[in-house]
């Protein structure tokens, strides 16, 4: 009984629960509640340093007075204890400030005088009666508040503060204001395209090369014609690209509306193409080159678009691709006659291998006994010839036939192949979806398609006579380039080249998918397919 009286008198001593009031300091309320700082911050570890702030509610230990509990329930007292001692709130030293000027507003307490006020709170006798004018020099009575005035330090400190606020707020405002403005699309009432390309207008017999690029141009026309059944504005500017000297170009690109271009296509030749990028790079005009495959086209012209992408340069994505759709496969390359392939096989067993993906090598007479080659059935077979020509794929077609029946019956065969397979002929085509062939390609076209079907039956119709038998066809390549880039200018029109990648259109045989492989080059179309034939 007694260990318990001697306990319950340890948690009655006066500790209460303080918030803190603005103005206040660890050394004010240390004076108020007769504590030491330390013994404050002893029972509140959470206070670093003499930081404390409006609002925080902090234990007051062992405190002299009664302090300023405002109905906080604290873990030391309990309810019993509280109403045994009969502890009663009591009224707040300071209050927030609510005259205007006022830092806050103070409760005057016993022996309390101007003087004392002023040092504590670094004011002026003169400010403090300036703020507090109801009272009389050196009269303060206990029990009233008084204002407490900011120093003139203090109200040079938030001018400058609120100065600075008021800057920043203007500088992003002005920021908001120039990004809204770049990144504004200006649309184009109509758009002025300019083609550039060897049409060999003056020969009677037209050149190969001549024909397959009025198929492209006649393509074009197409989309255009399309496109404005849907809306567009398009005026278009043939202009014939002469010779092998650039003073054709030269003409070309001094002509009066060459500058007001939204879009030029062209030319073809390689040794035209430098003075167009520049021409365009001057003037923030699109450029596309849709024939050449040569890797320094964009070079330092950034915007330029290269539709017909070296397939080489492609080759990590034919293989990333690849392992993608056969994740359990197991791959044979077969050496065959010529070895064509050569960079590409080894570029593609260096992948395989990264990812440790299963694979051999054998001879192209070795693929007549499979169960020789791979004795385990459990995995799909893809055989892989290492040459590219019609010849060895036949070969290769002809030793997996001559495999007994039974032996096929166990094993799941496929063929992995190239893009030149589209350009060859029926019988050929017949046998590869035999055995499941695919292929990697930048382009195809699939003849069957109700939309190629109708396109070349509408080319037939405008233009009298079937596109020139090539590869691909440039007549679908002109339908797809115009769709793509007069679509994309439409919408976005002076944003075209950012925002191109939101182009969405549906490619009849040339997909485009452009990367910027950096700032100051143009774009690359990284296009790419795995096709089943």
């Amino acid at each position: 009984m007694l260990f318990c009286a001697f306990s319950t008198s340890v948690f009655a001593q006066n500790i209460v629960k303080h918030e803190v009031q603005s103005g206040e300091t660890l050394y004010s309320l240390a004076r108020y509640y007769g504590v030491t700082v330390d013994a404050i911050k002893q029972a509140n570890p959470s206070i670093e340093g003499e930081n404390i702030i409006s609002g925080q509610v902090i234990t007051i230990p062992n405190a002299s007075k009664s302090g300023k509990v405002q109905n906080v329930t604290t873990p030391e007292t309990t309810h019993s204890e509280a109403a045994a001692t009969k502890q009663t709130p009591a009224q707040p030293k300071t209050q927030p400030g609510k005259k205007p000027g006022c830092k806050l507003m103070l409760l005057v307490e016993k022996k309390t005088t101007v003087y004392s006020i002023c040092k504590e709170y670094g004011i002026s006798e003169d400010d403090f009666y300036r703020a507090n004018p109801q009272i009389e020099k050196s009269k303060i009575k206990k029990g009233n508040y008084v204002c407490i005035p900011y120093t003139a330090q203090e109200i040079a400190q938030q001018r400058a503060a609120e100065e600075k606020r008021q800057a920043e707020q203007r500088a992003a405002e002005e920021r908001a204001r120039k990004e809204a403005e770049a990144n504004a699309i200006k649309q184009y009432p109509k758009l002025n395209v300019a083609v550039i390309l060897p049409f060999d207008l003056n020969s009677k017999n037209k050149s190969n090369e001549a024909i397959k690029v009025i198929d492209f141009y006649e393509g074009f026309l197409l989309a255009v014609e399309n496109l404005k059944k849907q809306g567009v504005s398009v005026d278009i500017y043939a202009y014939e690209e002469k010779g092998t000297f650039t003073s054709s170009i030269d003409t070309i690109l001094t002509q009066p509306m060459m500058p007001h271009m939204n879009l030029i296509v062209g030319p073809m030749r390689l040794e035209h193409i430098p003075a167009v990028t520049r021409f365009a790079k001057q003037h923030n005009i699109p450029h596309v080159v849709p024939f050449s495959t040569n890797s320094t086209i964009t070079m330092s012209a950034p915007t330029t678009f290269q539709v017909n992408t070296a397939v080489k340069s492609l080759y990590s994505k034919v293989y990333q691709l690849f392992m993608e759709r056969n994740p359990d496969s197991r791959v044979v390359f077969v050496n065959c006659e010529g070895n064509d392939k050569d960079d590409y096989i080894a570029g593609f067993k260096r992948a395989l291998s990264d990812k440790g993906h299963a694979f051999q090598t054998c001879e192209l007479s070795e693929v007549k006994s499979i169960s020789k080659i791979v004795p385990e059935t459990d995995k799909r077979l893809i055989f892989i010839p290492t040459s590219a020509s019609q010849h060895n794929l036949q070969q290769l077609i002809r030793n997996l036939n001559a495999n007994a029946s039974s032996d096929m019956t166990l094993y799941n065969v496929s063929l992995f192949g190239y893009p030149e397979w589209q350009t060859f002929k029926e019988y050929n085509k017949q046998n590869m979806r035999k055995y499941n062939a695919s292929i990697f390609a930048t382009f195809y076209t699939n003849s069957r398609s109700s939309e190629v079907s109708n396109f070349n039956a509408k080319f037939k119709s405008w233009f009298k006579r079937d596109q020139f038998n090539s590869y691909p066809l440039f007549g679908l390549l002109g339908y797809d380039v115009g769709n793509f880039f007069i679509s994309g200018l439409n919408k976005f029109g002076n944003k075209f080249c950012d925002r191109q990648s939101g182009v969405n259109v549906t490619a009849l045989q040339n997909p485009m998918h452009f990367e910027k492989r950096s700032a100051e080059n143009g774009f690359v179309n990284t296009s790419l397919k795995i096709i089943s034939l």
